[in-house]
């Protein structure tokens, strides 16, 4: 026997409230997602452009128009890191606990073991400081400006944000890591 619509009425104005509520619990769903999607770019923003900037490996002299302008311009988004130093200027001494990361954008840095005792020179888009990020042992000699110095002061969080997002900071460091041991072994055998 069919079932009779008198006997069981459809209600209509309840099935329309709960799709509203389905449309607004997935409205405010999407929101919180993309809420917090905003808040993790915002919050790792700098560590994304530093990761992109050791990436692109900029030379000022090929780099896109782009890149010049969010990184090497004055004002650019990574200039709150620019520091510049002018020649003998010291930018840490041995001992120093800082674990901040330097890299050369222009200019040469000189690393001093002993007052007066120049152990090497460290040219542009090199990193130093990397040893006490890595070691945590205080630093392990001076650095002073050999010419006119312009570096990015990387803090430790922001370098392992970026290390994160790409691993090029870190074949880097350990590319540089590399080559001053193996030229510090070539001073000590020569």
């Amino acid at each position: 026997m069919p079932v009779s619509c008198k006997a069981f009425p459809i209600q209509a104005p309840r099935v329309r409230s709960i799709t509203k509520v389905a449309i607004i619990t997935i409205f405010f769903f999407i929101l919180f997602f993309l809420g917090a999607q905003l808040t993790y770019i915002v919050d790792t923003f700098d560590a994304l452009l530093l990761s992109h900037f050791l990436q692109t490996r900029l030379d000022t002299r090929k780099a896109p128009f782009i890149d010049k302008k969010l990184f090497l311009s004055t004002g650019g988004t990574l200039d709150r890191y620019v520091r510049h130093y002018g020649q003998g200027q010291t930018v840490f001494e041995k001992g120093d606990e800082s674990a901040d990361v330097y890299f050369i954008l222009s200019g040469e840095a000189a690393v001093y073991i002993e007052e007066g005792i120049l152990l090497a020179t460290i040219a542009e888009n090199k990193f130093f400081g990397e040893m006490n990020h890595v070691l945590s042992k205080g630093r392990s000699a001076t650095i002073k400006a050999h010419s006119d110095l312009r570096v990015l002061l990387i803090p430790p969080e922001l370098f392992r944000e970026a290390s994160k997002h790409s691993n090029s900071a870190d074949k880097r460091v350990i590319a540089n890591l590399s080559e001053r041991l193996h030229d510090a072994d070539k001073k000590l055998t020569s």
